[in-house]
Formats: C-alpha cells, sequence, structure tokens
C-alpha cells in the first residue's frame, strides 16, 4: 500500500447504478448493461474488466453489438464471448476500430436458458485519469426465430474526483497538529475510530502514520498535487425503448418451403402420437399456453371445444376409451392439404387444413392453427369434423369455424399467404 502514494494519478473503475422499472424496462424488453469487474483504484498502465451484462433476456439466440469508449482514456486490449449463450456458439472475433468494438455472437444449438448472464468480456488499458463513458450501440439480441427483441442499454460512466490530501485524516483541507492528534489517539487500536488514521494502508496505526502525516504537515511538506480517482457515477446514460410492444430489428422473407415442411412434421408426429394411443407425445405436439381441442363426430352433437391441456388431454383419453370416435383412430393419413403461413408481429404463424378424426365414410376435415415458439412449430387450436357436419353446422363459412385463430379464409393479407 505505500506505493499508493508513489502515484500521482489513480484509476477507480465504477459499477454502474441500474434503475429497473416498469417505466424504463416494460414488460419483453431486455436490459443489456456494463458492468465493472474492479472497485479498487487502478493506475496508468492497469487494466479495467468490463463485463456486457443482460437481464430479462428471453429466448435470446444471440447478440450484435458495438462498444464505444474514449481512446484518449482508454486502450482497448482484448475481447471475448462469455457464458451466457449455449456452448459451441458461433463466434466471430472483435472488430475494432480507433473507439469501438464490433461483437457478434450466435448459438448454434437453441436460445440460452437464462434470462440474465454475461453476454461478454473486454479488457482496457488506462492510459489517462480522465471521465469517460462506455457506451452500448446498434444492440441486436435475436431469437430463435431470427427475430430482433425490443432492447434498453445503460451505458458504464467512469467520473474523476479530487481525493484528500495525504495525511488529511480529518478531512478538512489542511494537515496539521489536529490530524497527529488523531493518529495519535488511535495508536495500537485494534479498531481506530477514524479508519483515515492509518494513512499508510498497512491496517495499523503506529510510529509510520505519525512519520507521513509529519511529512506532509502544510508548513513544510509539499502537499500540493494530491491524487485524482474516479468513482462511481450514479447516473448512465441509456437509450430506451418505449414501445410496449416488442420491437421488430429484422422480419427475414419466410421460407415458405421449410416452414411447411416442419408444419407438415408436427402433424406427422400428432398423428402417428394419436394413432399409438401416446398422450406424452401427443402433448409434445401442442404448445404449453391456452390450446383447445374439438371434434364433431356425429350429427347434430356440437362437443364443446376443450380448452388448456389438462381438459385436452382428458378429452383426448375419453376418445380413446371409445367416447365419439369409438375407439377410430385419426384420419385417413397424416398430409395436410393446405398451409397458411404469415407473421404477427415478430413471429410466425400458420394455418391447415388436414383429414377428420374419423376414419368412415365422411372424410371430413382438421382445422389447425399453429404457432412457432423459440424454432419449433407446435399446434395450438385443432378441431375436426365429418364432411356431413361441415354442412350441418356450416363450417365451411370461416365466420362459423370453432377454432377461432383459422385466418385463412378471412385474411386479406394474400401476400403472407402460401396455399
Amino acid at each position: 500500500m505505500k506505493q499508493l502514494f508513489k502515484r500521482n494519478l489513480l484509476f477507480l473503475v465504477p459499477i454502474t447504478v441500474i434503475y429497473l422499472s416498469f417505466t424504463a424496462m416494460s414488460y419483453g424488453q431486455a436490459l443489456v448493461f456494463v458492468e465493472f469487474a474492479q472497485t479498487e483504484p487502478l493506475a496508468v498502465g492497469e487494466r479495467i474488466n468490463v463485463n456486457i451484462r443482460i437481464a430479462n433476456g428471453q429466448d435470446v439466440s444471440g447478440y450484435e453489438l458495438t462498444v464505444g469508449f474514449d481512446s484518449s482514456a482508454l486502450r482497448y486490449l482484448e475481447g471475448a464471448n462469455a457464458d451466457y449463450l449455449p456452448a459451441n456458439a458461433f463466434v466471430i472475433p472483435p472488430i475494432v476500430s480507433n473507439e469501438t468494438i464490433h461483437i457478434v455472437a450466435t448459438s448454434t444449438t437453441g436460445a440460452a436458458s437464462e434470462d440474465e448472464g454475461t453476454l461478454a468480456t473486454l479488457t482496457f488499458e488506462v492510459i489517462a485519469v480522465k471521465a469517460s463513458t462506455i457506451t452500448l450501440m446498434n444492440v441486436i439480441l435475436p431469437n430463435s426465430d431470427g427475430l430482433g427483441l425490443a432492447v434498453v442499454t445503460e451505458n458504464g460512466e467512469i467520473v474523476t474526483i479530487q481525493l484528500p490530501l495525504i495525511g488529511d485524516v480529518n478531512e478538512d483541507g489542511k494537515v496539521n497538529i489536529l490530524d497527529l492528534t488523531l493518529v495519535a489517539s488511535n495508536l495500537m487500536a485494534a479498531v481506530p475510530t477514524n479508519s483515515r488514521a492509518d494513512v499508510n494502508g498497512d491496517e495499523n496505526v503506529n510510529i509510520l502514520d505519525l512519520v507521513l502525516v509529519a511529512q506532509h504537515l502544510d508548513a513544510i511538506g509539499d502537499n500540493q498535487a494530491p491524487e485524482l480517482r474516479v468513482i462511481p457515477s450514479t447516473k448512465s446514460t441509456s437509450t430506451v425503448s418505449t414501445s410496449e410492444e416488442p420491437v421488430v430489428v429484422s422480419r427475414p422473407p419466410i421460407d415458405y418451403a421449410a416452414e411447411k415442411k416442419a408444419i407438415q412434421e408436427v402433424y406427422n408426429a400428432f398423428y402417428k402420437a394419436f394413432n399409438d394411443l401416446d398422450i406424452k407425445a401427443v402433448q409434445e405436439t401442442f404448445d404449453t399456453g391456452n390450446i383447445e381441442f374439438g371434434t364433431i363426430f356425429a350429427r347434430n352433437e356440437p362437443v364443446p371445444v376443450a380448452t388448456g391441456r389438462h381438459n385436452v388431454k382428458t378429452y383426448i383419453l375419453a376418445l380413446w376409451a371409445g367416447i365419439g370416435t369409438k375407439g377410430a383412430k385419426w384420419g385417413q393419413n397424416s398430409t395436410l392439404s393446405k398451409v397458411w403461413i404469415r407473421y404477427t408481429d415478430s413471429s410466425l404463424e400458420a394455418c391447415a387444413l388436414g383429414y377428420n378424426c374419423y376414419k368412415g365414410a365422411y372424410p371430413g376435415e382438421t382445422h389447425l392453427y399453429l404457432v412457432k415458439q423459440k424454432g419449433e412449430w407446435l399446434i395450438n387450436q385443432l378441431d375436426s369434423v365429418t364432411q356431413q357436419n361441415i354442412a350441418i353446422f356450416g363450417l365451411d363459412n370461416a365466420a362459423a369455424l370453432r377454432i377461432g385463430k383459422f385466418f385463412a379464409r378471412s385474411s386479406s393479407d394474400k401476400e403472407d399467404l402460401a396455399p
């Protein structure tokens, strides 16, 4: 610690104070912010370790961002992807210019499992003691569908202050007999009444501290160049998205062939699971939300649609037990005759037609509504009806469909439809 007094300029890295509130970060918005690893003074030539952190991340599969810094205060040394993304992420080496570092990384195995963590780490060298800012710019967080999430950013502030004079134990801006007295009164004390009485920082108050104060008395010492350090700032500049809805950074064109293939695959899985009487496998084809499932299997008996995972499970088990279909399995085959796909906000949704569940004289049709979650298509609503009952209940009219989100026959957004 004695070498502390040989330094004219010192640097302290702050931990940025982050205010999380419903006004600053609405539901669905991720927070990306700067966090400093050190809180001890750092001199010119020493290193600052900076973490780029994330909080409230949902279905994050990668990141792209630019970090700005003051090149007259800091020199960039190195940077690396951290541990927020799953292992074996694809990382592009940082692209460095005079005052920016551009960082890109993406997962190859799915989205991050946690909602908070460290995206990347950066290391700088202190080259001058001055106030500066570590700035986050152009932050993009894609989800597993390749769509941008809403993002709030918080920068990191580095602020300089002037420390008390060496030996100024009572911090009155002078070094005199009062400071000598304070040190003397704490000699050999296990716990000093004033922590600054330990002038040399060796965790003991003794003659060495008295000597330091004596050497810096105003009357005889040269104590006119107080040290400069930096302290944590209580503010940090930010870029905040004020929209309550997710901000769509990008909306790539729909690859209809690939998406229709994926939708057919999930329906194949449902078809096989239903015919295998495998309720667990059936449930894996549904999303985790408020799913709906129904059939109209007999003339003039429109059985209510089951809503929710528990009710759907009970309903399917009843079908297997012989109610309605009397043990008949699902459809002639699993081929979907039509599929429609479009965006809703920043996510993909689809509707499809397949064969009715009842293997009888009236093949009918099954209406499906699907959503894409974390890169996987899942069934959200399903309703099946025989051809005979389509005529009875008027289900060839979109307005009469029991499946509420079926959009193919009523949507006017033709560019988003792919029959």
